[in-house]
């Protein structure tokens, strides 16, 4: 129960006994168990889902949500409970699918039956949970919450080179066996490379560094370190050809992070051992662990790990796998400390599973990042270096810079990963703080 002080304009009473004063308007919420079993969780989250996706906002859900006339206000549905159950991925625990790396599938999200991954419609029911509070205290509403949006560019890099070593013979199969440069062009590119007349196609990070900073885009580069599952794309070893480039884009001030490895599943290097060689190679790590993997099944690898994932978890499709775009403390049993940071789009989804072109994919990251502007949260790219080359990516690095203007002339503030977590953090430990001194009673 949630008594404010007697200043307080609006009453927010939880539970059936919860004290609600009679001479100040209320909002009462009924308590739902969260101890239910995850079926009756689920099925609750589907009736909540089901009345809210018709509505195109949080203006417009308002009214779906919350009954009652000037005085007093009676929500539908626990808001608080189904929000933690769809933020804690709770309807992960007990999955029995998974796609084919083991991670739960988009299809049996209650998000995707509902037709809701392209809406953060988590933090749209909060917002229509401020309205209703901002329409009992008697204050004009806003359709729009104050404040700025923020939007932070990471780039997993995936390749140490498109033509060294076994790379080479990869790259000519490919030009000789899917529709795209032509194997002339790819064989006349890899003779260059390996001549030392051209820079490796994946390897132009630092050129690709230095026009970021020129943007006044603070990226986040996430990096492998050990070659110890089938998944994982390289060691980083003390010769390895990215180190010039990484270093040269720490020097321009992006930051460099962890991408653990998919050996984690199984029990490879810890991520205290992933980092350690991050730091000897003299990168300079910022704290932070893009992790698709550990999301699902390798929980115990962040036991005292207060690391943030940020993870898109659903490869086959963009949007909000967890309904927020917001950032948020991960549940203990997925992270002892962690947070996630959620992006919503990937380059390599845009292309591969949704069949896009740069122009489409222009208009499909705009349309998500402007469910987060309209919000003022938190919009994350997740792109890859080595598909920023001409050859088999025509056009996709024209569109990281294109999305980054159009993110800018509609009011972004471009910020870093790990200035975005410290900013999270900053505004949670701000919240409870005045909680603490000002609610009576919890």
């Amino acid at each position: 129960m949630l008594v404010p002080p007697a200043h307080a304009d609006v009453v927010v009473a939880y539970g059936e006994r919860a004290y609600s004063p009679s001479d100040r308007p209320a909002i009462r919420f009924l308590h739902v168990d969260t101890s239910l079993a995850p079926g009756g969780m689920r099925d609750t989250a589907r009736r909540f889902l089901a009345r809210v996706a018709p509505a195109p906002d949080a203006a417009a859900i308002r009214p779906l949500l919350f009954h009652g006339d000037t005085h007093v206000s009676r929500a539908a549905f626990d808001l608080f409970a189904i929000a933690r159950w769809i933020l804690d991925r709770e309807e992960e625990r007990d999955a029995r699918a998974s796609d084919e790396h083991g991670r739960y599938p988009p299809e049996e999200s209650v998000l995707a039956r509902a037709g809701l991954l392209d809406r953060p419609v988590v933090d749209e029911c909060c917002h229509a949970f401020g309205l209703e509070l901002w329409r009992l205290a008697g204050r004009p509403a806003s359709a729009s919450p104050a404040g700025e949006w923020t939007l932070s560019v990471t780039l997993d890099v995936d390749s140490d080179g498109m033509f060294l070593g076994r790379r080479g013979l990869r790259t000519i199969r490919d030009a000789a066996t899917t529709t795209g440069p032509g194997l002339t062009r790819v064989a006349l590119a890899g003779a260059l490379t390996l001549a030392r007349l051209r820079p490796d196609p994946h390897l132009r990070i630092g050129e690709l560094s230095e026009q970021l900073a020129a943007l006044g885009v603070p990226a986040t580069f996430f990096v492998q370190t050990h070659r110890a599952h089938a998944l994982d794309s390289y060691a980083l070893t003390a010769g390895s050809p990215l180190l010039p480039p990484l270093r040269r884009a720490r020097a321009l001030g992006h930051d460099i992070a962890l991408h653990s490895s998919a050996a984690g599943l199984d029990g490879g290097p810890s991520l205290a051992a992933q980092f350690r060689r991050l730091r000897a190679r003299g990168l300079d790590p910022a704290p932070l662990v893009r992790a698709h993997y550990l999301r699902t099944r390798a929980h115990g690898a962040w036991t005292a790990t207060p690391l943030a994932d940020s993870s898109l978890a659903y490869g086959a499709r963009c949007g909000f796998r967890t309904g927020t775009c917001t950032p948020h403390r991960l549940p203990a049993s997925h992270a002892d400390g962690g947070w996630e940071l959620p992006p919503c789009a990937m380059d390599s989804t845009l292309r591969h599973f949704e069949n896009l072109g740069p122009e489409s994919a222009f208009k499909r990251m705009t349309a998500l990042l402007e469910r987060v502007r309209a919000l003022g949260g938190l919009g994350v790219l997740i792109v890859h270096p080595q598909n920023l080359e001409p050859l088999f990516w025509p056009g996709w690095r024209e569109l990281l810079v294109d999305v980054v203007q159009w993110a800018v002339e509609n009011g972004a503030r471009i910020a870093s990963l790990p200035k975005a977590l410290a900013e999270a953090k900053e505004t949670r430990r701000e919240t409870l703080r005045r909680l603490n001194g000002d609610v009576l009673g919890v």
